[in-house]
């Protein structure tokens, strides 16, 4: 009888520990903790010509994964999907203006057009 009392015992000691690893820890999480947000940037307002003089170097080197002969249109379409560049009222520029700055930036670096074509003048 002695030995059924103290199975018992063991029996209702390993199913409370097995309750307890069962149980899921609840700690708290500290907040506040990381690099803190700074200002959000929306996009680009003065100095477009840089930003695009680098992605049309990029692009005509095909870092983009695009053939040069796709276009230059291509290209401001890209940025203008991005919506990288900006007025000053915070609207995106648009597509044709883009193409229009990516133009005279091509002729400014005396490059090849890319599709073979010959520049009017």
């Amino acid at each position: 009888m002695k030995k059924v009392i103290e199975n018992n015992k063991l029996k209702k000691n390993k199913s409370v520990s097995k309750a307890f690893s069962k149980s899921t820890i609840n700690q708290g999480i500290k907040k506040k903790r990381g690099a803190k947000p700074g200002a959000p940037i929306t996009g680009i307002k003065e100095h477009r010509e840089i930003i695009e003089k680098a992605f049309l170097e990029m692009y005509l080197k095909e870092y983009l994964e695009v053939d040069p002969t796709a276009g230059i249109t291509t290209l401001a379409k890209f940025l203008f999907e991005k919506k990288l560049f900006l007025t000053k009222s915070n609207k995106p520029i648009a597509t044709n203006t883009i193409r229009g700055e990516l133009t005279d930036l091509l002729k400014d670096m005396n490059c090849a057009n890319p599709r073979g074509k010959q520049n009017k003048k």
